[in-house]
């Protein structure tokens, strides 16, 4: 395997998915006459970047919009202000350092291991996750556990696995890794906007989203390539798997401490 070939294309995807969200997942919100607040459209947000200049947008240009978002969405104070914010965001970071090595890898390992059907291996964690989100927004709604324990409890279910892998050689035991993992993941994606209106509040959701996802993407477009350097110069893959799961255990630190604040 090649590391100036396939994890720089994995690097190049991950580098799309930064700016998906950079300029997808950021949405302004306004205040209407009668003092509610609605969320705009993609296209609403950005007309709306520089209303207290009254400046029209095809005046401006797209980098000077461009600079606006990123101004908002860098707008770090709120790191400073509020800890179990600088928490979260850190968990982030650390957990899509690691995120995407079980989907490049598990598929290579199971090819290692000669096993049959090691194509159903990704799709299981498409299978189970799906599902097992709307599973999560259903107890998150329905306040018996609070969003951010339950994130960490994602996360425990996700990291736990990593450190057995090297034990896994079966389609079996393959397959229970996928099915945590999947479960795993489903809660650290579904339960972000719950547990950031619980630590923020909705006045300062939108900064806060931007903040997450650009963690996020900076850990998914640095975390593909680290893994593959890895298993490059250590030649085993197993090794990329450890690393994804040392990311994943400092995740959890980070999102326990806000479990037990």
């Amino acid at each position: 395997m090649d590391f100036f070939g396939f994890e720089n294309q994995n690097s190049l995807d991950a580098f799309i998915s930064f700016l998906f969200n950079f300029f997808l997942f950021h949405k302004k919100t306004r205040d209407e006459a009668d003092g509610e607040k609605t969320v705009q459209t993609f296209s609403g947000s950005i007309l709306s970047l520089n209303t207290a200049g009254k400046v029209p947008f095809y005046r401006r240009g797209f980098f000077a919009v461009a600079i606006g978002i990123l101004k908002e969405m860098t707008n770090f104070s709120l790191l400073k202000e509020n800890i179990p914010f600088l928490f979260v965001t850190l968990s982030n970071l650390f957990i899509f350092l690691g995120y995407f090595i079980p989907f490049l890898y598990i598929p290579l390992r199971a090819k290692e291991l000669e096993l049959s059907h090691h194509s159903y291996l990704l799709s299981i964690i498409g299978i189970v996750n799906i599902p097992v989100r709307m599973l999560f927004g259903l107890v998150a709604d329905l306040k018996i556990v609070a969003p951010i324990n339950l994130n960490t409890m994602s996360v425990v279910v996700a990291t736990a696995p990593f450190f057995f892998y090297f034990a896994l050689t079966t389609f079996w035991t393959q397959s229970i890794f996928s099915v945590m993992f999947a479960i795993g993941i489903a809660g650290i994606n579904s339960l972000t906007t719950m547990y950031l209106v619980q630590l923020v509040g909705l006045k300062k959701f939108n900064n806060a989203t931007g903040i997450v996802n650009l963690f996020r993407g900076l850990g998914c477009f640095l975390g593909t390539p680290i893994g593959g350097f890895i298993s490059t110069k250590t030649g085993n893959i197993l090794n990329s798997f450890l690393y994804s799961g040392i990311c994943f255990s400092v995740g959890l630190f980070f999102t326990l401490l806000i479990s037990i604040m």
